[in-house]
């Protein structure tokens, strides 16, 4: 999700909107955990059938406020066995 974030930045896009199951709270704490809001939480039954959790994160936040994320991408990069 951080890379995607980056991605964003670099495209100048400013707030992303993205939602999640609420039975995947791996996916949710990771958008709370990088500064994500969340805005509404719905029963969605036309496609997924789930209960749906909906989040805005600012993206330019993020990545400041998260540098360790990028330490550890490019320490794990560093640390690959078989280089791109």
């Amino acid at each position: 999700m951080y890379l995607g974030l980056k991605v964003c930045d670099e495209y100048g896009i400013d707030t992303v909107f993205m939602d999640a199951d609420l039975n995947n709270p791996a996916s949710w704490k990771t958008m709370e955990a990088l500064g994500g809001n969340r805005i509404r939480k719905y029963y969605e039954d036309e496609n997924v059938h789930c209960i749906v959790v909906d989040y805005t994160i600012d993206v330019k936040n993020a990545l400041k406020n998260h540098p360790e994320f990028e330490e550890f991408i490019a320490e794990t990069d560093k640390n690959r066995k078989y280089k791109r």
